[in-house]
């Protein structure tokens, strides 16, 4: 697992299916045909990670391990090449109003303590922002 690498998301919102690839902040929605339906987009400054930043963030992850797993891992972590850049977004899920939460991706250095989410509307538009606490999973948002 590459701690900034790219990815593609997938939801339902409301009748449409969801596709979006995190290189850009863009997200699809397609009609049961296939067809284009609509477009989420969002100004987005990619940033280019650092080696420090990738390092912190899998000692981050490797001190829950054991002694044993951790050299192992850390072996492997010291060869994962830099990401060319942030992702654009997190996770996507649509709730039962029709709304469509975007999880911003959290970079190194962002001052919140758990997910932050862009919230649009059926239509596309932007209707603000939410903050979940740290340590919670969303299964169904509302």
């Amino acid at each position: 697992m590459h701690p900034f690498g790219q990815t593609t998301h997938t939801a339902v919102w409301g009748d449409l299916a969801v596709l979006g690839r995190t290189e850009t902040y863009e997200i699809r929605g397609y009609r049961s045909d296939g067809s284009l339906a609509r477009i989420v987009r969002r100004d987005f400054e990619p940033g280019t990670p650092t080696r420090a930043e990738q390092d912190a963030w899998f000692s981050r992850l490797l001190a829950g391990y054991s002694e044993e797993r951790r050299e192992r891992s850390a072996q492997v972590a010291a060869n994962v090449p830099l990401a060319a850049a942030f992702p654009a977004f997190g996770a996507v899920v649509g709730d039962a109003l029709g709304h469509l939460w975007v999880a911003e991706f959290k970079r190194p250095g962002d001052d919140y303590a758990g997910t932050l989410w862009t919230v649009f509307d059926g239509d596309g538009r932007m209707l603000g922002l939410v903050e979940t606490p740290a340590f919670v999973t969303v299964f169904e948002i509302g």
